[in-house]
């Protein structure tokens, strides 16, 4: 299976790749960023990871984008495209005939940013103490190793809603699918982590 990764400077796309490399796929992904403190520089003694030249067009079995990507300044072509929180009325890119749009909860993890009392959702401060972090956010490496498995399901809906409602299994509608993650440690365990490494890599400019 060959996997595209839109902008993998970005923290999210970043966890993405190295759970990817982990399991043994071969990633290609390009980097929105010349800066030389960059996050796919992680990566780069690894044969199973390349950056691809703006231009250049191939096809793969699956493309990755996260947030406010433009599938239209995209020159791959993929079997699956899969849009993780896109900006908000554009649901699907009518480009691609096999398209899922996987709307999440609040992500956190390293290298998002972050201070040591809480995490930035865009310019809005969620405390780690706040009920909206403890009832809503989801960390990212638990989020990964799901969309791994949903990488080998043949029928993804064309909708996914990640821990929308714990009371709903399925969604709206046949084209909308809900599904719960669980915390695999608790959420305390990975905060602390979570900000230790931040506490490390702080000097660190992504």
């Amino acid at each position: 299976m060959s996997i595209f990764v839109m902008d993998c400077n970005e923290w999210v796309t970043y966890h993405i790749v190295d759970t990817l490399l982990e399991n043994d796929y071969k990633v290609d992904a390009l980097s929105a960023t010349t800066n030389e403190e960059d996050l796919s520089m992680f990566f780069a003694r690894n044969s199973s990871f390349s950056i691809v030249p703006e231009g250049v067009q191939k096809k793969y079995t699956v493309g990755i984008l996260v947030g406010e990507q433009k599938t239209s300044a995209i020159h791959q072509e993929f079997d699956l495209l899969i849009v993780i929180n896109p900006a908000a009325g554009s649901v699907r890119s009518e480009i691609y005939k096999k398209c899922t749009v996987i709307h999440t909860p609040i992500l956190f993890g390293e290298w998002m940013p972050m201070n040591e009392k809480g995490i930035y959702d865009e310019d809005t401060l969620i405390a780690f103490e706040s009920d909206v972090f403890k009832e809503n956010a989801l960390y990212i490496g638990d989020f990964t190793k799901a969309l791994l498995q949903w990488l080998n399901v043949s029928d993804l809906p064309p909708i996914l809603n990640v821990n929308h409602n714990d009371n709903e299994k399925d969604g709206h509608s046949k084209l909308e699918k809900n599904v719960f993650i669980r915390d695999n440690i608790p959420k305390q365990e990975r905060v602390k982590s979570v900000i230790e490494h931040y506490r490390s890599k702080r000097n660190f400019t992504v």
